[in-house]
């Protein structure tokens, strides 16, 4: 999970306890998964609240989904600039493929041979 707001960055229990508050559970839930005490959770959320600039939980949430759906985002971003660059490439090898195809077919046609493109793949 990453998470970014202020320059406080979370703990490993807060990261921790922050995607148990995602997935929906409660501080009382939370403390006896991670076996602390109650308050102890809330001691962590007050931090996590406060490095994330959120007021409760739901907020805290919504936060951490926005930045996977960022997330999300700019991997498909990441990946179809891949795919940009690699078309002409892409394109060229198709080109030269269909063009062996043709220059076989030629040959074994001159042989008195047939050859259909799917066996040549």
């Amino acid at each position: 999970m990453v998470v970014k707001r202020d320059s406080n960055k979370l703990t490993e229990k807060e990261e921790k306890i922050l995607s148990m508050i995602v997935e929906g559970m409660e501080d009382g839930e939370i403390g006896h998964a991670l076996s602390v005490s109650y308050s102890t959770v809330r001691t962590h959320t007050t931090h996590i609240y406060a490095k994330l600039g959120v007021r409760n939980r739901t907020e805290a949430a919504v936060f951490v989904m926005q930045g996977r759906v960022e997330e999300e985002r700019y991997e498909k971003e990441k990946l179809l600039q891949k795919i940009k660059e690699a078309l002409p490439e892409l394109t060229a090898l198709s080109f030269y493929q269909s063009r062996s195809i043709e220059l076989m077919k030629d040959l074994a046609s001159t042989n008195g041979q047939s050859i259909h493109s799917d066996s040549v793949l």
